[in-house]
């Protein structure tokens, strides 16, 4: 992908005009960040309104290296002037758009393995990839994750770039520099910020590096709370971290709070060892490794579940 490949920002927006303009100011506002593209991905809307929108994000990213880009619908990036179309993965072929479209017209698509990176490749017309879902999502469910192993291997077959999609965070976009990946896309990662003059309820938790929770998830890192993934701010100490809760609801002193395993049956709402390792650039292995003495230990058996010290259940 031309540009440095920093990211891509979807637009989503919700009915009303206010919505709109607020989508707007956020498009110019990622813009003036320096993100090379943004991906209108409205299925909702008309024709119609659909030109109408991408038309002001295209003059919302005027004079900046943005470039606005449509979700699937080849008509309506061309006659709002859009500068290309990202194509779904079970959406018409790369070559029949590209005999249609004016010099210079971007067009991606999106894949889910390596062999579909290979043939996509080998049938040509296309500017850039998109794999996913690399990290399990909420905008996914009950859609397994890829994982970062395998982004590296379409990137490493691939001839072109590829961009990396799904669960992406400012911690788990960290550690996808070691595949090479071109950039990443993300909805919430430049969206969900909170505004300033909106109150935040933070929770205290009373664990931290001493127990194995790694330092450089400061800020970035996320726990589960009530089955919610609950992001990290500020550092992360020897015996505490702090969470914004603001989302979860009623918290209560004494809610389980998972910093590494399960809550909940859906995929998202867990956290590996794997996602872990990819936010603070490591292997999943150190993650486990550092698992504080102090944190008591149950082994499954198959006559149950037994405790280190008594051997009982």
């Amino acid at each position: 992908m031309p540009g440095t490949g920093r990211g891509q920002a979807w637009a989503r927006p919700r009915p009303g005009p206010e919505a709109e303009d607020a989508l707007v100011a956020s498009v110019a506002a990622a813009a003036r960040g320096g993100i090379d593209l943004v991906q209108v991905r409205e299925r909702d809307l008309d024709g119609g309104a659909l030109v109408r929108l991408v038309a002001r994000c295209i003059d919302a990213s005027r004079d900046t290296r943005t470039r606005v880009l449509v979700n699937d619908r080849v008509d309506v990036a061309m006659a709002a002037g859009a500068h290309g179309v990202h194509l779904r993965g079970d959406s018409v072929p790369a070559p029949r758009v590209r005999a249609l479209v004016p010099r210079g017209f971007l067009i991606g698509r999106s894949i889910h393995s390596r062999e579909e990176a290979e043939q996509v490749a080998a049938e040509g017309g296309v500017d850039y990839l998109m794999f996913g879902t690399v990290f399990s999502t909420p905008s996914k469910p009950g859609v397994a994750a890829a994982g970062i192993q395998a982004l590296a291997d379409v990137v490493c077959v691939s001839p072109l770039p590829v961009l990396a999609v799904g669960g992406i965070t400012v911690g788990t976009a960290r550690g996808l520099a070691r595949t090479k990946a071109a950039g990443v896309a993300a909805i919430g990662v430049f969206t969900d910020v909170p505004a300033r003059d909106v109150p935040r309820t933070i929770a205290v938790v009373p664990a931290g590096y001493a127990d194995g929770l790694d330092a450089r998830l400061s800020g970035s890192g996320v726990v589960l709370i009530r089955g919610c993934r609950v992001p990290i701010v500020g550092a992360v100490s020897m015996d505490m971290i702090t969470v914004d809760v603001t989302d979860v609801g009623d918290v209560q002193p004494g809610d389980e709070v998972v910093l590494l395993g399960r809550q909940g049956e859906e995929s998202w709402q867990q956290i590996d060892a794997r996602e872990v390792a990819a936010a603070i650039g490591t292997i999943p292995w150190e993650v486990v490794c550092r698992l504080g003495t102090r944190i008591e230990r149950h082994y499954s058996q198959e006559s149950g579940i037994w405790n280190q010290e008594s051997g009982l259940g």
